[in-house]
């Protein structure tokens, strides 16, 4: 088990994959202290690292920023950082859906979200 300054010096200097289980890690266990290493990498990093860590700041901070991350990796080029998307949105459960909804509202042709919508309601 690495310490969260550990994982923050991985996040910020691994390779790839090291910094996507990096910032997962965080998601799971970081704290405030991360916020900042984590919205650098979501800037910098490949789609799956942006979803990873807007997944990571919104657990950790229900951040906003880190959850449009999320919602704008439905649209990727990246096929694991849609179906990551779809998953993360997917156990927010609840605390997703006023901010879908509002993504829905300004964007009504996204389908996905409505999709990702009926999914939560239906299962609560």
């Amino acid at each position: 088990m690495n310490s969260e300054v550990e994982l923050i010096e991985t996040l910020k200097k691994g390779d790839p994959g090291s910094r996507a289980r990096a910032a997962m890690e965080l998601a799971l266990k970081g704290t405030e202290f991360a916020v900042p290493a984590l919205k650098e990498a979501m800037r910098m990093g490949d789609q799956v690292l942006r979803l990873v860590c807007g997944f990571a700041l919104w657990r950790i901070a229900s951040d906003r920023e880190g959850l449009n991350a999320v919602i704008e990796s439905l649209s990727s080029d990246s096929p694991d950082a849609r179906e990551g998307a779809v998953y993360v949105l997917g156990a927010l459960g609840k605390a997703a859906v006023p901010f879908l909804e509002e993504v829905l509202k300004a964007e009504p042709e996204r389908r996905e979200i409505r999709r990702i919508l009926d999914e939560i309601r239906s299962s609560t």
